[in-house]
């Protein structure tokens, strides 16, 4: 176990205390829950480069034509 000493304004202490997350505990839930969240905002940006990488990107022509063929579709399904 590590002991830290923090500075924080009196302002964010008062609030944190009356929520009851300045103890050992809500404190360690905080940091984990936002060492998980950069993890998963890393993964995200990892897979969008590697998606990115898989095949040229549509030009607006094929775009457009993606998204005629979807409404069309669309159109049949609701017939």
């Amino acid at each position: 176990m590590v002991q830290i000493t923090l500075n924080l304004p009196e302002e964010l202490v008062t609030q944190a205390q009356e929520v009851g997350i300045l103890t050992d505990a809500g404190v360690a839930a905080l940091l984990h829950a936002e060492i998980e969240r950069r993890q998963r905002v890393d993964h995200y940006f990892e897979t969008l480069d590697r998606l990115a990488a898989l095949a040229p990107p549509l030009s607006q022509e094929e775009i457009d034509a993606e998204m005629r063929a979807f409404r069309q579709e669309q159109k049949h399904k609701d017939s």
